[in-house]
């Protein structure tokens, strides 16, 4: 009867007389009426005042609106299947737990075992949540210096129709996706690095130094594999924060051939140099800590530290490290007091510059011209 109806003053109106009231296909028919709203499925199931009601807004001769919506999801059910998932991985991995208990007790190594399990379960969340905490609040800064603006309405082309999307309502969720997947990531690679974090926290004492350095042998055995992994996890998350910085930058200009104009003024150069300082930094360390390993370096007829290493490589790394130390500095300031792209990209290119001709050239030069016609003579300790 209802189906009849709505046929009939879809008629009256001017408009298409095919008017369904089906879920699968709603329908929107403005006939300049009064709005009625129904659900899909359910015009079976409308009473005789409902109905009543409907002929009512009908006869008038003011504008009708008829919006058949969705029926509201149930997403209880979804919820319900995760929670299910989650706790089944976590039952199979207790029974895996269990297992591994009473084979390490039948050894008569429990407590082995339960060191183990403590090292790798704190390095896992540890990580995992600093991880996400500096992300999120890394994204935090990021939104507020840029502005809600960034991600506004945005309209696009599509044969040749404009169609309207706010790209907001993705940009938050994809930036806790992200923070959770590095989380993750990083909270799986230190758990498996637990053998050098446990000699790190329990190191012996070796205060016997080297001859190039002159650090005890404690430092290379226990210190120094955990220094590089921290210096790794430091650069990735600066990489990944200076690359979402110049998402942001290159986001908040209106057109694709500003961009790089808009890179160069206020907000996204001071954005751009506060990320860069931070990379900056996180690669003056690792430099620093790549000095080290020189010291048990193969060559053919010995292994240590040659003659162009010791008198030019090595003091090269340092300045490089120094320099970027320096750039990082320049960053902060060029973020916060001039602004300048020109300065930030000076700032990073003197510390490759260092490298190429202290690291590369010079003792390239060294080798060929000094070395190798008195290498015996050179290379003696």
């Amino acid at each position: 009867m209802l189906q009849q109806l709505l046929s009939d003053h879809a008629l009256r109106c001017g408009e298409r007389s095919d008017l369904l009231l089906t879920s699968e296909s709603p329908r929107r028919v403005e006939c300049g009426y009064p709005v009625a709203f129904f659900a899909p499925g359910t015009a079976e199931s409308l009473g005789l005042p409902n109905i009543g009601r409907i002929l009512a807004l009908m006869n008038r001769d003011e504008p009708l609106l008829i919006d058949v919506g969705l029926r509201p999801r149930r997403k209880w059910r979804l919820w319900l299947i995760i929670a299910a998932i989650i706790l089944l991985l976590i039952l199979l991995r207790s029974i895996s737990i269990y297992v591994s208990a009473l084979w390490f007790g039948s050894l008569g190594y429990e407590a082995v075992y339960w060191y183990i399990f403590k090292a790798k379960t704190i390095l896992f969340f540890g990580f995992a949540l600093l991880t996400i905490l500096i992300l999120r609040a890394c994204l935090w800064l990021i939104e507020r210096a840029f502005g809600s603006s960034t991600w506004g309405a945005r309209t696009v082309l599509i044969n040749n129709q404009p169609i309207n999307f706010s790209p907001s309502r993705f940009a938050r969720p994809a930036g806790w996706i992200l923070s959770v997947i590095c989380g993750l990531l990083f909270g799986l690679s230190m758990k498996d690095s637990w053998q050098k974090f446990a000699l790190f926290f329990h190191q012996a004492a070796a205060p016997t130094p080297d001859p190039i350095f002159n650090k005890p042998l404690s430092f290379y055995l226990f210190s120094l594999p955990v220094y590089d992994l921290l210096s790794s996890w430091l650069i990735v998350l600066a990489v990944i924060v200076l690359v979402i910085v110049l998402v942001y930058a290159v986001a908040s200009t209106s057109e694709l051939g500003t961009a790089f104009v808009n890179l160069a003024r206020g907000t996204p150069i001071a954005a751009i140099s506060c990320a860069a300082a931070a990379l900056f930094v996180a690669l003056a360390w690792s430099i620093y800590l790549s000095r080290f390993p020189y010291l048990w370096n193969g060559h053919q007829t010995f292994s240590g530290v040659t003659y162009a290493e010791a008198n030019y490589i090595l003091p090269a790394l340092l300045f490089v490290a120094v320099a970027f130390v320096i750039a990082g500095v320049t960053a902060v300031v060029n973020a916060f007091a001039v602004k300048s792209l020109r300065l930030l990209l000076i700032a990073g290119a003197a510390p490759i510059a260092i490298y190429i001709v202290g690291g590369v050239l010079v003792p390239a030069y060294v080798t060929s011209f000094i070395v190798k016609p008195n290498e015996r003579g050179r290379e003696s300790p």
